[in-house]
């Protein structure tokens, strides 16, 4: 199967619903400029919502994501992801994802009212947050042996379904933080004066502002969200693009729900969320670690959970799932799978992802084997964007 079809198709989805989408109120959800010239605007387009992105899709589609169950979050408008590790099947992989989310880099700017809606279950206001959330990604790997084969996966996600709570752009605590500080800006009296200055220095309000924006990132999983992703696989023999051959496809979709401050400390409180996740994955290429020449392509389903701890910038998380396959390297046949795993901020915007774990029963290729693997995860900045 051809890959360009599918992108062709992806771009014609994209026009479409970009002129549904288009409007021309002047607050918008995009990046603002660095500097606006007013302390007050300026002071809102520094915050940073910055949440640990989630695996690319991608690389969930190809097995390669360090956790078995996905995290659950809004898109960044890019974000990439580096592999390097040993699979559940044993075999050593590397590989690099790209994800992003269309409208909010080419498409028309969304502005937080129609954003948000009349009421929670105003559909053209829920039907403007599916465009705005939507996420389209690509991951290639390759196994580190003599091979030349790579495996291509193109995600498609979806945000269905994200409480108030959990969406800065929807919560009402930041909302009311905003308005408290933006009515206590005293503006020039003389607004007819085009050259008269904007007032200078830390604007009143702002620390109130501020301390709403920590609180919302301390407690960065409350609420719940729903997501949906399927992604199509191709895998190459020679690792030429001209030699991809379709291997099915992957779909899952997750739902988690967070604490509000589990465990509340003066600085940095501990998050709890807990996650399920159902996810199918059909004609999957497997090769037998200790003979190349036994392969199978087998169809698997997979139940699991996780249950993460974690604060602002480090995280823990353990999970387990069960693994049912069929036509595997040895015939149809069930499994259970098992990890551990901890998320850590590196820098703004950068995580780094481990996680080791083992897969349990008669249909693995290497029973009781251990496998790691690390994950570098980068995203731009989902700041605020509430200024004037």
């Amino acid at each position: 199967m051809n890959p360009r079809p599918l992108l062709a198709l992806w771009w014609l989805v994209c026009s479409v619903a970009a002129s549904y989408s288009q409007t021309t109120a002047p607050a918008t959800l995009s990046n603002s400029p660095t500097s606006t010239g007013d302390p007050l605007a300026d002071e809102f387009n520094q915050i940073n919502f910055d949440r640990s992105p989630s695996a690319v899709p991608a690389f969930d589609a190809l097995g390669l994501s360090p956790e078995t169950v996905s995290t659950p979050s809004t898109p960044r408008e890019l974000a990439s992801d580096l592999i390097n590790g040993v699979d559940h099947n044993g075999v050593l992989q590397h590989g690099l994802a790209l994800e992003a989310a269309p409208f909010r880099v080419f498409g028309p700017n969304t502005n937080l009212r129609d954003y948000r809606g009349s009421s929670e279950g105003d559909v053209s206001a829920m039907f403007r947050r599916w465009i705005y959330n939507f996420s389209i990604s690509a991951a290639t790997s390759k196994a580190t042996n003599n091979s030349d084969a790579v495996q291509l996966a193109l995600g498609f996600a979806e945000v269905f379904y994200e409480s108030a709570d959990h969406d800065p752009y929807r919560s009402q605590d930041l909302d009311a933080a905003f308005v408290s500080a933006a009515s206590k800006v005293q503006f020039p009296n003389d607004l007819d004066t085009p050259n008269t200055p904007l007032p200078t220095g830390t604007p009143p309000g702002s620390a109130a502002w501020s301390a709403a924006v920590n609180d919302f990132n301390k407690n960065k999983w409350q609420g719940t969200i729903w997501t949906g992703s399927i992604a199509p696989t191709w895998n190459s023999t020679s690792g030429k693009l001209s030699d991809l051959s379709n291997t099915g496809f992957t779909a899952w979709t997750t739902f988690a729900y967070g604490t509000k401050s589990l465990i509340p400390t003066p600085s940095d409180p501990i998050n709890l969320q807990l996650i399920g996740e159902a996810r199918y994955r059909e004609n999957e290429l497997v090769v037998d670690p200790n003979d190349k020449t036994h392969t199978a392509n087998q169809n698997s389903l997979i139940m699991g959970a996780r249950l993460r701890l974690g604060t602002q910038t480090f995280n823990g998380f353990a999970e387990g799932g069960y693994v049912h396959v069929w036509h595997g390297l040895d015939g149809d046949g069930d499994a259970w799978r098992g990890a551990l795993g901890v998320e850590k901020k590196i820098t703004t915007n950068i995580w780094l992802v481990l996680s080791a774990g083992e897969q349990f029963g008669e249909v693995t290729a290497k029973t009781n084997d251990l496998f790691v693997t690390s994950s570098l995860r980068l995203g731009t900045a989902d700041k605020s964007q509430f200024g004037p």
